[in-house]
């Protein structure tokens, strides 16, 4: 998979689409997430639109009108607001709160920049302490009191991180 920078200038450069990506991403987080429950809420749709119209961008010419990160997946952790998706913050007493309606500063952030979140990531309850602890056959690299920033991009095979 490749880094996030890689990934975003394939994507402008047209030699990786943006649908594609998500959609490697989205299939991973079917395949694995019911043995690491790394993701408690996932927007195909939304994501699959955003990323269309990024890959439309690219055949229309205007990838320089894109973002730095346009098309580049992410999984935003269920402490920060997404507008479309639902908040819970890790709390059953938020479990059946409606969609937000805005984002928070850093989801507004990487949307600005063109990222495109494919879902809400766990979190232990309120961000405080562990709910969801990671199965003993997960790697040692995603146990802790919150598996899912280790996990997923194990799980959604997103691109790495900036930091090798």
């Amino acid at each position: 998979m490749p880094t996030v920078v890689d990934a975003a200038a394939r994507i402008r450069g047209g030699t990786l689409s943006a649908e594609e990506l998500v959609r490697a991403c989205l299939e991973a987080v079917e395949q694995h997430n019911g043995r690491l429950n790394a993701f408690v809420h996932v927007d195909a749709e939304m994501a699959l639109g955003e990323a269309r119209a990024v890959d439309a961008a690219v055949r229309d010419g205007n990838a320089d009108r894109l973002g730095p990160l346009a098309g580049v997946p992410f999984g935003v952790k269920d402490l920060e607001d997404c507008a479309g998706m639902p908040t819970t913050r890790g709390s059953r007493w938020f479990a059946d709160g409606p969609p937000r309606t805005a984002d928070s500063l850093h989801v507004g952030r990487l949307r600005s920049a063109g990222a495109i979140p494919i879902g809400k990531t766990a979190t232990p309850e309120f961000g405080a302490w562990p709910t969801r602890p990671a199965p003993s056959s997960a790697s040692p690299a995603t146990r802790g009191t919150s598996p899912a920033p280790r996990a997923v991009p194990a799980v959604a095979r997103a691109p790495r991180p900036l930091r090798g």
